[in-house]
């Protein structure tokens, strides 16, 4: 009777008060019912109460008063305090929604004829509670001052497969964390699509597998303030579809996982399987075996943002035939970047500070690599970790300024199992690791690897200290056509004889070199600068290979110039001595058993254009040396040469037929040699950074014709001889 009573008595005061609301109390949930839609409410049979099409058992109603709160449609407030929730359903929406709770639980199922969007509100602390929601239609959230621990479950789960959009409260921290022992896939579960927004601060613990999940794509807008994963024992964020990064802060740690892990869901969306990131600034470190910071199905896309990532886990071997290494960026398909500015490192045997099963494109952004990992297994097994990988293309253009250390034996800073192209950017790798494995599966360090090589532009640079390293290495066919590349290697060779040796080389091609334009400046110290085992051609250009101990340019078959500017320079200078033997460097230094030749083809050496500048070591290397023995030979068609070391090739047939002279001299380092005829000049040389004593000299130019005199100056010596058009032998 009572109730009855206060029944009647709160009805009657809502319709005869304005702008009231009616609150009516079922447990800890409360409905806010306005006077202005309260319309006819039904009594019956002191059973029920119908308002608003929601029917209350009266038995259930705890309490009924009017006051004045105003109330906003389509929303719904969840305010945790200790043990209990208070939740607060506005009236419009109250009939379509199925809201229990328990203790500090709570649950809410829209109905099918909801219409309109609805705002839940949460806030509040509780250490021991939840939040479920389902429905099908999309629904908004925000967070507004939450701390949610379920001790035994997940904190937030939200079945509805609809957008579900997720805002941080301006100003708020909000903390959530699940329980251990569940069988939930996240302390913050998604079936939908999800996009973060609002200013405030997620912090998120997942204490029984990932800190999120998400079963569709995951959005991060711009104005999304800052986003903490605290710890997950899966990964920090796992998603199906794709996920997408606009703007705001996310810092993952202590991840006992990967850092983003992104699945195809196989639905028909374009993005399927794909991270993007489009702007913001994110950090992970993630340490488990295995693990990769960022990781997707598909393509990863970078265009913006700050990144900084490491990947520090060992292998995972728990499949022995499908071993997984740590990565800071992996993708199933290819890898994209036009942007962003990005600080990346893994430690991890095997591991790869970008590693794409596919290709990878860079045209713009800044990318700082470090790889300090070693390699792993052995024989064909081997994985030498390393710095950006591709098991296709590498394609690098435009704006990207791309740095790559690694210190792992047998580890490359860049590497194409496809193409590797450089077209503009700029380039820069540092390697310093030695050898590893053995056999056919010998394997040094490079700064630059690929299936085949093409650079047309940009700067590049490459520096290799370790033994048996390499600056750049193609396995098929290096072409340059444009752009500055400098290649430095100063590591020793390994040599143990045939397949256990790995010579330490500043570039090398298996099938053949072009180069038809840019600046190239190749420098060894203990082997050959510049070698194709195949052909080698220079058609335009300046090209510069310096050995401090081999040759300065070696080709396995024929060498043809054409055009462009070539220094092919042997010093010797770290020649080691061998028993007394006393060698010399062009600069009369150190001793040596192993100096070189400055152009050194085994096969012929054909110059028809350009100009071209050869230094080598003492007898019986030479400036210019093809393989006489083979019965290979100089073809002078034209072109400017100077030759100069202890002993040159010359023309041996008629096919040969530009003229040139021989002499003996000295060339002063950074001097330049004139030959003339008469007062006429036809070719000067600049000489490089290297003076030669007393070496014997070959040059010619066009116009010379045989059997005249020519006068060659170097310095203030200058020395005649008479020109010829070749002659039989091999040497001169």
């Amino acid at each position: 009777m009572k109730k009855y009573i206060a029944l009647v008595a709160a009805l009657f005061a809502m319709h005869t008060a304005v702008a009231q609301t009616l609150n009516v109390v079922v447990g800890e949930v409360t409905y806010q019912v306005p006077a202005s839609q309260a319309g006819d409410m039904t009594y019956t049979d002191g059973t029920t109460l119908t308002i608003m099409g929601k029917t209350f058992k009266i038995s259930d109603i705890d309490n009924m008063y009017v006051d004045a709160t105003a109330v906003t449609d389509n929303t719904v407030a969840v305010s945790y305090s200790g043990s209990a929730a208070a939740v607060t359903v506005a009236g419009n929406v109250m009939k379509n929604l199925d809201v229990v709770a328990v203790g500090a639980d709570v649950s809410i199922v829209q109905g099918a004829a909801q219409a309109d969007e609805i705002t839940y509100t949460l806030s509040g602390t509780t250490t021991d509670g939840s939040f479920y929601m389902d429905g099908e239609l999309k629904a908004s959230f925000i967070l507004n001052g939450l701390s949610l621990t379920n001790a035994d479950g997940y904190a937030i789960r939200i079945d509805d497969g609809k957008r579900i959009s997720l805002t941080l409260a301006d100003g708020t921290v909000n903390t959530l964390a699940d329980g251990t022992g569940g069988d939930q896939k996240g302390c913050l579960m998604v079936n939908g699509h999800t996009e973060f927004k609002g200013g405030g601060t997620l912090n998120i613990t997942g204490n029984t597998k990932h800190a999120f999940w998400g079963d569709e794509y995951v959005e991060v807008k711009k104005t999304v303030g800052t986003i903490n994963v605290l710890k997950s024992v899966g990964d920090a964020f796992n998603v199906n579809q794709y996920f997408q990064m606009n703007g705001g802060t996310i810092e993952l740690k202590n991840i006992g996982d990967d850092g983003i892990a992104v699945s195809m869901d196989g639905k028909g969306d374009a993005d399927d399987g794909k991270v993007i990131i489009r702007g913001g600034t994110l950090t992970a470190t993630v340490t488990a075996v295995g693990a990769k910071a960022i990781k997707c199905d598909s393509t990863l896309l970078i265009s913006g943002g700050t990144i900084t990532l490491a990947a520090n886990g060992a292998p995972d071997t728990s499949d022995a035939t499908d071993i997984a290494y740590a990565a800071c960026l992996k993708s199933g398909i290819g890898i994209e970047i036009t942007g962003g500015e990005m600080n990346l490192s893994a430690s991890g045997a095997g591991s790869r500070v970008v590693n794409s099963d596919g290709y990878l494109t860079i045209s713009g952004g800044t990318i700082i690599a470090k790889s300090t990992g070693t390699y792993y297994g052995s024989g064909a097994s081997l994985r030498k970790a390393g710095g950006l990988k591709a098991d296709l293309d590498v394609t690098i253009s435009d704006a990207a300024d791309i740095t790559v250390t690694t210190t792992g034996a047998g580890s490359k800073g860049i590497k194409a199992d496809g193409r590797l192209t450089i077209s503009g950017g700029k380039v820069s790798t540092t390697t310093s690791g030695g050898y590893c494995g053995s056999g056919t599966y010998l394997s040094g360090c490079a700064g630059l690897k690929g299936g085949s090589i093409l650079i047309s532009g940009g700067i590049t640079q490459t520096v290799s200290s370790g033994q048996g390293g390499k600056g750049i290495s193609s396995d098929t066919t290096l072409e340059i056509t444009d752009g500055t590349v400098t290649a430095t290697v100063t590591g020793t060779n390994y040599n143990k004889g045939g397949t256990y040796s790995k010579a330490a080389k500043a570039v090398k091609a298996d099938t053949s070199i072009t180069i038809s334009g840019g600046t190239i400046k190749a420098e060894s110290d203990y082997h050959e600068s510049i070698e194709s085992k195949g052909t080698l051609a220079v058609s335009g250009g300046t090209v510069t290979g310096i050995s401090h101990t081999d040759d300065g340019i070696n080709c396995t078959n024929d060498i043809t110039i054409s055009g462009g500017t070539v220094y092919a320079i042997a010093t010797g200078t770290k020649a080691t001595s061998s028993g007394g033997g006393g060698g010399w460097g062009p600069g009369g230094g150190g001793g040596g058993n192993k100096t070189g030749d400055g152009l050194d083809a085994n096969g012929n050496i054909r110059i028809s254009g350009g100009t071209v500048v050869a230094y080598g070591t003492k007898s019986p290397e030479c400036g210019l040396d093809a393989n006489e023995e083979g019965g290979k030979t100089v073809y002078f068609t034209g072109g400017q040469v100077f030759g100069i070391g202890g002993n040159n090739s010359h023309p041996t047939t008629s096919q040969s037929t530009q003229p040139y002279i021989t002499t003996s001299g000295t060339a002063s380092a950074g001097s330049n040699v004139t030959l003339k005829s008469g007062n006429t000049v036809l070719a000067t040389f600049t000489m490089p950074a290297y003076s030669y004593s007393n070496g014997n000299i070959i040059a010619t130019a066009p116009g010379m014709k045989t059997g005249t005199s020519y006068t060659i100056t170097l310095g203030s010596t200058s020395k005649s001889a008479t020109a010829r058009q070749y002659s039989s032998g091999g040497m001169w």
